[in-house]
């Protein structure tokens, strides 16, 4: 059974930056430490630099859940695309993770996105299958030959 925390969603602000990076890193290091070697979560750690998590503020719609005043998560969606679902390692499993996915949805939906894709860790291929998404095959990233699989949850069907 999942035990839901009370959390609010909301856009990232500028000043969120910190905090919602501090999460990613927590997040990869603790979650991810069973299915992959160190070299590839830290590999997964310096894709998510303070600058690059400055660009995909610019560039995409980045949210943040807050537990009190707290960043706890972070989703970003790029049009069909979602990018970076993370969830402090305390706070795992407390429904924050479903709520983010389903504002993305929500979003997408509003602009006529027909299906969302995501490059989901092995770790979270089961969360995200949960949710409804469905796995389409394996994906290595091409510098570091992460595997990863790429997942699609068509939009159309009900929430």
């Amino acid at each position: 059974m999942v035990d839901t925390l009370e959390s609010t969603i909301r856009r990232a602000k500028v000043w969120d930056l910190y905090a919602l990076r501090k999460v990613i890193v927590e997040s990869v290091r603790a979650t991810n430490v069973g299915d992959y070697p160190a070299e590839d979560i830290e590999h997964v750690i310096r894709t998510y630099s303070p600058l690059r998590a400055l660009l995909m503020f610019a560039y995409y719609e980045m949210f943040v859940a807050l537990v009190g005043k707290r960043v706890v998560g972070t989703a970003t969606l790029d049009n069909a695309a979602i990018h970076a679902v993370f969830v402090a390692p305390d706070l795992q499993n407390k429904g924050i993770g479903r709520r983010l996915i389903r504002e993305l949805e929500c979003r997408a939906r509003a602009r006529g996105t027909k299906s969302l894709k995501i490059e989901s860790s092995i770790t979270a291929e089961r969360f995200y299958t949960k949710l409804g998404f469905v796995a389409l095959g394996d994906h290595y990233r091409s510098r570091s030959k992460v595997r990863m699989i790429m997942m699609q949850r068509d939009l159309q069907e009900s929430a």
